[in-house]
């Protein structure tokens, strides 16, 4: 409450520690918790290293919650395949959000919390697919084609650091069936997410459209695909 100029916290399901360290949103404090989302992940390893804004980069982000990977890159190799989920989406949502917050004086959008079972340790409530819930919701946990979770990499691997990077669990085709019956309906369930995501100041407008078209773009429930 001593604060004097606007501050944004961005936070995933595995910094454990910030958990004891929450406090409420204040006139210039906001806390943004992001369901599926690790400390770091296949975005950042991957995709980010060329990132320009290319639909194309979201439509292979989508891809990489399909098959996700264990070893995203040379010397790098985690127990199973690494979080695949929507951070870099959020962050720029919140970098926009706290340059009109500076410049404007305009307040950022606040956000619910992560549901925990427990703090001391720490267990989130999950949902039937297993994907955490409560915090900050995207289409990758609203309209799921996996579990996307922070924790749960096993120890192991060649990684030291694969704690940090969560996990992936792509869907059966048979879950997808039972889930969304046909292609037509995940997109416009995958949609649906997107644009509440949207009004409620978490994803930007470009971001949604190139979200929009990857999922309508994807094989999910695709006929052929079969």
């Amino acid at each position: 409450d001593d604060l004097t100029d606007p501050v944004m916290v961005f936070a995933n399901e595995n910094d454990r520690g910030r958990i004891a360290a929450r406090q409420d949103d204040g006139p210039l404090y906001r806390l943004w918790e992001v369901a599926g989302t690790a400390h770091y992940d296949q975005y950042g390893l991957v995709q980010a290293q060329d990132d320009t804004g290319d639909p194309e980069t979201v439509a292979q982000w989508f891809e990489t919650m399909r098959n996700p990977t264990a070893d995203p890159v040379e010397g790098f190799s985690c127990a199973v395949p690494i979080n695949t989920g929507p951070a870099t989406f959020v962050m720029r949502a919140l970098i926009r959000s706290l340059n009109t917050w500076l410049v404007d004086g305009t307040p950022a959008p606040r956000a619910a919390r992560l549901e925990t079972a427990s703090t001391r340790p720490l267990v989130y409530k999950e949902d039937e697919f297993g994907n955490v819930l409560g915090g900050i919701r995207t289409p990758a946990v609203e309209a799921p084609v996996a579990r996307i979770n922070g924790l749960g990499q096993p120890t192991g691997g060649a990684g030291v650091f694969c704690f940090l990077f969560g996990i992936t669990v792509p869907f059966t085709d048979e879950q997808l069936v039972g889930i969304y019956q046909t292609h037509e309906n995940f997109v416009s369930a995958w949609n649906d997410a997107t644009q509440s995501a949207l009004r409620a100041g978490f994803i930007l407008e470009k971001d949604a459209e190139d979200l929009q078209a990857a999922a309508d773009q994807s094989s999910i429930l695709r006929m052929s695909a079969f």
